[in-house]
């Protein structure tokens, strides 16, 4: 069942192409009404503008201290900075941290390839586009209002892949370190001791990398917990009967997704641990 036709509460990526910066700005302001009316929960948004040099800039300003983070809309906005050809830095700001391994691998991969290039296609020198993570429950609200205000909407559902990868990662790693202690301890290592070594130290610099980037992210999984859970009571304290218990569902389901992203990110730091001092 294709999106067009969803009748269940959703996060998705939302994108919506305007060919001015006042239509852009028009398109924020009706998706902060959507949200004041419950219709929708947006979470993050962003306003992205393709320069006539072909790069792409953010316009709205970042709240001190609280970056855009290298997963979800971050990571998407990074893919696509990066498929264009532009500096990752420039677009989300040297605040961001530095990407390495796995963390690196979640930007390229917080979106489908094919979303990614719809997105460059679409968004051409002069022209912007609000980028948004959303819940919803039926795309029509949006796309309604977008359509109203010149806009070309883009949605592809949220992926999530770094928690899975991370503990894979983990897994793996603490699987060739245990075999190379084998070939130490074996006659087959004899000879080749040298080179045994030098794949045990690679192994445990890489469980090193993984261990940091899960604590990374374990760490960014509390905060976005705590940002939309706040979003989502806000919306609660001022919603109608008959939309209250909708963000609750929402609530809960935000409190059971992010908290199986925990778990994954603590089990991979767990095997990391157990390799390393194992």
């Amino acid at each position: 069942m294709g999106l067009a036709h969803r009748s269940i509460d959703m996060r998705t990526f939302v994108t919506v192409i305007f060919p001015t910066g006042t239509q852009a700005l028009q398109g924020l302001h009706a998706f902060g009404e959507l949200h004041d009316e419950g219709t929708i929960t947006v979470y993050e948004r962003e306003v992205l503008e393709r320069t006539s040099d072909g790069a792409i800039t953010t316009t709205l300003p970042r709240v001190k201290g609280r970056p855009l983070r290298r997963t979800g809309l971050g990571g998407l906005i990074g893919a696509l900075a990066g498929m264009v050809g532009g500096p990752l830095g420039a677009v989300l700001g040297a605040s961001i941290g530095v990407f390495s391994g796995a963390m690196d691998d979640a930007v390229r991969r917080a979106a489908t390839e094919d979303y990614v290039e719809r997105i460059a296609d679409r968004l051409t020198p002069g022209a912007f586009a609000i980028v948004a993570e959303v819940h919803e429950k039926e795309p029509a609200a949006i796309d309604a209002r977008m359509a109203e205000l010149g806009g070309v909407v883009l949605r592809e559902t949220r992926r999530e892949h770094l928690a899975e990868q991370l503990e894979e990662d983990a897994r793996h790693r603490r699987e060739v370190l245990a075999a190379d202690r084998l070939r130490v301890a074996s006659e087959d290592a004899e000879g080749a001791e040298h080179h045994v070594e030098f794949d045990m130290e690679a192994a445990r610099r890489a469980l090193l990398v993984v261990t940091d980037d899960a604590r990374d992210e374990l760490q960014e999984t509390a905060v976005e917990l705590d940002d939309k859970l706040d979003k989502l009571a806000a919306q609660i304290a001022q919603a109608s009967p008959e939309i209250r218990g909708e963000l609750e569902q929402r609530m809960d389901e935000i409190r059971r997704d992010l908290g199986e992203r925990a778990l994954k990110l603590t089990h991979a730091i767990e095997l990391a641990h157990d390799a390393l001092h194992g």
